[in-house]
């Protein structure tokens, strides 16, 4: 390990650091944008709940969708907190 290669390693990180917070705000900018149309809560909700399905098999899928009917009947605001 060299001091040079530290040094490139930290710059290299920081410019990825500064690419990532750029993501960022361009997504906040997005959503900021779709807001009025679309509930960035629900949508993201949406959107995790459709990568986690998306790693099941369809019988998995339907198996998961019945539980969360199942539970969700029986679950008020208060009991999820």
């Amino acid at each position: 390990m060299t001091n040079d290669a530290v040094k490139e390693l930290f710059e290299r990180c920081k410019a990825i650091d500064g690419e990532v917070r750029l993501l960022a705000e361009d997504k906040k900018s997005l959503f900021d944008e779709y807001k009025d149309r679309v509930s960035p809560k629900v949508f993201n909700i949406g959107l995790k709940i459709a990568r986690m399905k998306a790693k099941l098999t369809p019988s998995e899928a339907n198996d998961v969708d019945m539980v969360a009917e199942l539970l969700g009947d029986s679950m008020t605001v208060e009991a999820v907190d």
